[in-house]
């Protein structure tokens, strides 16, 4: 029996609030949806060496046939192409198969073969001016606000935005001890210190399109959402 595992921090069972019953062949799990409501609609997940799609309670949407998936999301690299209607919206995800990029659609059809696609001329994210302004010190990495002063001292080996196009910068992902995770502009720490490795799988987003990081944990491949749940197949 396959069965999805959503790994939940214990810091989290505070926020447990009601139980959600999956569909024949899921666990039972509790699901902080009142703490979690940032995670995405559409949430990729692995199994084995291949990649799906399920929604925020688990249940599968698309099955694992991919080699790579990405957000359902806009694609500011091709917004402007004669394709601007599927591949500039967030209706439709990139993906891999067989070594070549699609589009998909969220009942998992194929829509548009990437290497067909004529793109526009090179079109990247926004400039965005972020209202909090990395600093590094002795090699470390803290956070100012724009008028000088230290909010988050300068602890970390590595610093970056998670990334909104609105320009509020609330969170950050972070590298402490040779671990990833992810602290918020008072540095206090949302996303534990455990993995290899992370980046945000929506970066040309706005927070209300959803958190969702992908990276490494132990050298394996992991999804995880805003709260640390992890979504993949044992």
């Amino acid at each position: 029996m396959n069965v999805i595992k959503l790994i939940f921090p214990t810091r989290m069972l505070v926020y447990f609030v009601f139980c959600v019953k999956f569909s024949v062949g899921f666990a039972q799990a509790k699901i902080p949806v009142s703490y979690c409501e940032s995670a995405p609609e559409i949430i990729p997940f692995i199994k084995g060496q291949k990649y799906g799609y399920v929604d925020r309670h688990g249940k599968v949407l698309i099955p694992a046939k991919f080699d790579q998936a990405g957000m359902f999301k806009m694609d500011f690299y091709t917004l402007l192409s004669q394709n601007a209607s599927v591949l500039g919206t967030a209706d439709y995800a990139l993906v891999t198969l067989d070594e070549i990029k699609y589009r998909i659609d969220k009942k998992g059809s194929i829509v548009l073969k990437m290497d067909t696609v004529q793109s526009a001329p090179a079109v990247c994210c926004p400039q965005v001016e972020h209202d909090l302004v990395l600093f590094e010190k002795n090699k470390l990495w803290g956070i100012r606000d724009k008028k000088g002063k230290v909010v988050v001292e300068n602890h970390y080996q590595t610093l970056d935005y998670l990334f909104w196009l609105d320009g509020s910068a609330k969170y950050f992902i972070a590298k402490k001890n040779g671990k990833y995770g992810v602290i918020d502009a008072q540095g206090l720490v949302k996303v534990k210190f455990l993995y290899d490795f992370l980046y945000n799988m929506n970066a040309n987003a706005t927070e209300d399109s959803g958190i969702l990081l992908a990276g490494t944990l132990e050298r394996q491949p992991i999804i995880i959402d805003f709260c640390g749940n992890r979504y993949y197949y044992k």
